[in-house]
């Protein structure tokens, strides 16, 4: 290595920077290890040279396992890591939205509790849960008002095992989409990753439906014979 000069604005890479490192630990040790020949006095600074001489290596390697392991997305160039920031992204809001959309259901309903039972005054002292009790029925039966009779909620409820071939054939359909967003949103259904092939009932979700099929309102209570005859070909592999 003759020259071990860096020229900043040349390194443009993340693997230009861990290149950058490499000549920085050898110029910081070979700095060390010349200082310490010429040291003499005190004698114990040419001794603390080479002890650092010798720790800089294995920090070394350690701060690059790191970048290569936990931080290996951040040492992609700027155009795949850009991509990979939107794959996060994206994956991150079908996985965390709903959760975070009943959580704050659950909020809002008990704060709602809390101040209807200090509006009663005495009376209500103690009622916070029974009210929120009643404030969770009434939420349920909107949603079922709502909801109940989705098509989405009766298939993947009912058969599951044929969801991705449904959506291989309606994925891209508006009235799909436009049906399956509130249902995302409201947290009854519930996806990891991006688009609905993996989209499952939630807890709510169950809910719904279970309420909504004692009610003989489910869409395959309403369209019995048009299911029958879809699923029969979606079984052949139709």
């Amino acid at each position: 290595m003759t020259d071990p000069h860096i020229t900043p604005e040349k390194v443009t890479k993340p693997i230009q920077l861990l290149a950058a490192w490499l000549v920085g630990l050898v110029v910081v040790n070979a700095s060390f290890l010349a200082g310490a020949q010429k040291i003499s006095n005190p004698s114990w600074a040419s001794g603390l040279l080479v002890i650092a001489t010798v720790v800089n290596v294995p920090v070394f390697i350690g701060a690059l396992f790191l970048l290569q392991t936990k931080f290996r997305p951040q040492m992609q160039e700027d155009s795949y890591y850009a991509q990979y920031l939107k794959n996060e992204f994206e994956y991150n809001q079908g996985r965390v939205a709903p959760a975070q959309s009943a959580v704050a259901t659950d909020q809002v309903i008990a704060q709602a509790a809390e101040r209807i039972a200090k509006s009663l005054g005495v009376e209500g002292k103690g009622k916070e849960k029974p009210i929120e009790n009643i404030l969770r029925e009434s939420q349920l039966d909107s949603l079922v008002a709502r909801f109940g009779s989705s098509r989405t909620l009766s298939e993947l409820h009912f058969s599951p095992d044929t969801w991705q071939l449904l959506v291989t054939k309606w994925g891209k359909n508006e009235q799909f989409i436009e049906e399956i967003e509130p249902l995302l949103a409201e947290g009854l259904i519930a996806k990891k990753y991006r688009g609905y092939m993996n989209c499952t009932l939630t807890e709510l979700g169950r809910q719904v439906v279970s309420m909504a099929e004692k009610q003989a309102i489910l869409w395959k209570q309403i369209h019995s014979g048009y299911w029958e005859t879809e699923h029969d070909e979606f079984q052949r592999g139709g």
